[in-house]
Order: C-alpha cells, then sequence, then structure tokens
C-alpha cells in the first residue's frame, strides 16, 4: 500500500470511526436493553442496563475481529480466511443487527403497535362479553323481567299523569298484569283512588312506594326461578364477565387515548411499559373469563372466540427474542425494511471503517521500519506532528523506537 493512498481518503475515512461507535454503541446497547427489560419483568432498570452494556461491547468486539479479517483476506489471500471472514460477518449481522432492529422498532414503531395491541385486546374483550350475554342468558328470567319492568313503567307513569294523579283506571290494570307474574304485587289499600296533582309529595312518595314493591318482588321472583332453573351460577358469572369486561375496556380506551398524537417513544419508554403492562393485565382476565364460560357451557366449543387474545407484533417485541417474527409479520410496512436495511448498513460500514483502520495501522508499521523511525501523517501543524491516534483502537500501536542498523532518511 503506498504512503499516498494513506495520506489521502484512508486517514479521512478512519477520522469517521469515533463519531461512528459514539452513535452506534449507545444504539446498540438501548436495543439490547429493550430486550432484556422484556424478557426479565422484575429485572431493575440499572441492571438490565448493565447487562445491555455488557452485551453491547461483546458485540464491538466482535465487529473489531470482523473488521480484522476482512483486512487480513486483502494481503493473505486464502480460502480459510475468506471463509473466516465471511462466518464472522454473518455472525456480525445477526447479532447487531437484531438489537439496532429492535431498537428502532421499539422508539419510532411502538406507539403503533401499542394502539394495534390495545384495539386488538379490546375488541377480543368485548366479543367475548357480548358472547357470554347471548350463552349465558336465561329466556325466561329475560321474559318476565321485560313484562314486569315495561308494565312497571306504565305504574309510575300513570301515577304522575297530570290528568289524573295517583292510581286511576290504567295504573290499576297495569298493576293487574304484574300481579299475573308476581302474585304479592296488588294495589295498596288507601291508594286506589286518584288524587290532585298539586300534592307533590304524595305523587313521588307513592311511586316511590309502587317501584320498591314492584322491584322486591321481581327480585324474589327471579330467585325462586333461577334455583328451579339451576340459572344462578350462569347469572352470577354473566355479571362478574359483564362487571370485569368494562373495567378492562374503560382501562383500554384510557391508554389509547393517551397514545393520541405520540410518534415516538424517545422520551416515552415509562409509558410503553405501562401500557404493555395494563394489556397483559386484560389478556390475563380474558383467558380466565373464557375459561369460566367454557365451564359453565359443559365445554360448548365458542365459534370465533379464541381461548386467549392472539399474539401481535407489540408481544413479539416484548418477548425478547422474536425480533425476526416481527419483521415478517409487518413486511408490508416501508419503515420495517428502512429498520432492517439501515441495521445492516451501519454495520457493514463500521466493519469497513475497522478494516480501513487496521490497514492504515498496518501501513504506518511498514513505513516506519523502511526509514527506522517513527512515521507521522501530516494533519494541521508542522512536517512532522502528532500521528493518528487509534480510538477503539482494533491493533494495538506501541511507538517502536528507532533501529540502529536502519539508514537515517535523507
Amino acid at each position: 500500500m503506498a504512503s499516498d493512498d494513506v495520506r489521502d481518503y484512508r486517514i479521512a475515512w478512519y477520522r469517521f470511526l469515533l463519531p461512528v461507535v459514539s452513535i452506534f454503541f449507545p444504539y446498540l446497547a438501548y436495543g439490547y436493553y429493550v430486550i432484556i427489560r422484556a424478557m426479565n419483568d422484575g429485572m431493575g432498570e440499572a441492571a438490565a442496563g448493565a447487562i445491555a452494556v455488557a452485551v453491547a461491547a461483546a458485540v464491538y468486539c466482535l465487529i473489531v475481529h470482523t473488521g480484522r479479517a476482512i483486512a487480513a483476506t486483502s494481503t493473505r489471500r486464502g480460502t480459510g480466511r475468506s471463509v473466516l471472514a465471511a462466518v464472522l460477518m454473518s455472525v456480525t449481522l445477526l447479532a447487531s443487527a437484531y438489537g439496532v432492529t429492535t431498537a428502532s422498532l421499539f422508539l419510532f414503531e411502538g406507539p403503533t403497535m401499542l394502539r394495534e395491541s390495545l384495539a386488538t385486546a379490546r375488541e377480543n374483550v368485548d366479543l367475548l362479553r357480548n358472547i357470554a350475554a347471548d350463552k349465558l342468558r336465561v329466556p325466561e328470567i329475560e321474559a318476565l323481567q321485560r313484562r314486569v319492568l315495561g308494565w312497571k313503567q306504565t305504574v309510575l307513569a300513570e301515577i304522575e299523569n297530570p290528568a289524573l294523579c295517583g292510581i286511576g283506571p290504567k295504573a290499576r290494570d297495569a298493576l293487574m298484569q304484574i300481579k299475573a307474574d308476581l302474585k304479592s304485587v296488588d294495589v295498596l289499600a288507601g291508594t286506589d283512588q286518584a288524587r290532585n296533582c298539586a300534592d307533590r309529595g304524595y305523587v313521588t312518595r307513592l311511586k316511590r312506594t309502587y317501584d320498591e314493591m314492584i322491584e322486591r318482588a321481581l327480585k324474589e321472583k327471579v330467585m325462586l326461578l333461577q334455583s328451579e332453573l339451576r340459572a344462578g351460577e350462569r347469572v352470577e358469572a354473566l355479571g362478574w364477565i359483564r362487571a370485569e369486561a368494562g373495567r378492562d375496556i374503560a382501562a383500554i380506551d384510557d391508554a389509547a387515548a393517551k397514545l393520541v398524537g405520540v410518534q415516538n417513544l424517545l422520551d416515552g419508554t415509562k409509558k410503553f411499559y405501562d401500557t404493555l403492562s395494563l394489556i397483559d393485565t386484560a389478556k390475563a382476565h380474558y383467558a380466565s373469563m373464557y375459561r369460566r364460560l367454557r365451564g359453565l357451557l359443559n365445554g360448548e366449543m365458542l365459534q370465533g372466540v379464541p381461548p386467549q387474545i392472539p399474539p401481535d407484533s407489540l408481544e413479539k417485541l416484548a418477548s425478547g427474542l422474536r425480533g425476526a417474527a416481527i419483521v415478517f409479520e409487518r413486511y408490508h410496512r416501508l419503515t420495517t425494511w428502512i429498520y432492517v436495511m439501515l441495521a445492516i448498513g451501519v454495520d457493514v460500514i463500521l466493519v469497513l471503517t475497522i478494516a480501513n483502520a487496521v490497514r492504515v495501522n498496518r501501513a504506518r508499521d511498514m513505513t516506519r521500519r523502511a526509514h527506522g523511525r517513527e512515521t507521522r501523517f501530516p494533519s494541521d501543524e508542522g512536517p512532522l506532528v502528532e500521528g493518528v491516534r487509534y480510538i477503539w483502537a482494533p491493533v494495538p500501536h506501541p511507538l517502536a523506537r528507532p533501529s540502529r542498523s536502519a539508514a537515517p532518511d535523507r
């Protein structure tokens, strides 16, 4: 290699090594931090960060060795060296691009994945709630409630009818219809005549009295039917499912509202893990509701209702070791391939930059031996100025003493 080559583009290229590493290393470490946190929910942030830095350092060492292997093939060709360089390059791309791609997906696709996962969870919880309402319903009880509550509204409306307040003919007829189902309901003594509507206190008390009487009688009748039809457990389970699903849907809607307009997670790591925890909770509740529903239906299959909320991109990202699955699942998105190609491109540039640094160091050593003194490359100062310093150097570069046998440079 000619020294002119070293003085020109290779030296300029070498100077990009530190800026590239200073950006690449934290980004790679952050990608592995996301993976480690996702795989170990109970691990603290400091512990996860320390492990991520250690893993990133190991990956960087692998990149350095890959650069050295590529540099070696340019001067000492051979099948073994070429195979070694190819193997190292493949392993490097897998280890490094995985961390970088994970970081990109987390930071820039994270909000989209959260919104998609929230929508999926809500849709499935709502579907299960509706299926439970259909499967656990007791037609006899529902029909009774519809009849009684319909006639009760007629009674209350007639009690407050401005034309004839109190228990008039229409209110009496409605009470007789209710009595057909609820034997304890009847016209109360002393209330069987219409009264002056100006006495609002009496009208209000009368409405409350009949309302409470009808509701009490209906509750007793429902309990009796539940016992006769052995439907008490089904009714209780349906009430539990409705309440549980309602709470989960309300929490999901609240989390979705907080993500409106969020484009990245550069300052939202906590928001990601909080939302992820909420989604995990909703999925656990869904599985419990599904099991209870199946148990009450004697194992009957629920058509179109999965036993668990299906895994999505967010769950795969949070699982830590399923990054490839996310790429294949989101292959139709341009941004996915941008992140993958960016990760591979940065790896290739960094490996080639290190290989270039090895070549520069080798050229310096060769020139030093030839002239018997330290060779220094030109910069902004004087004819012989400070030489190249290898930040994150892939090979050692101690300054050798000048050879006594070498001829001085003239």
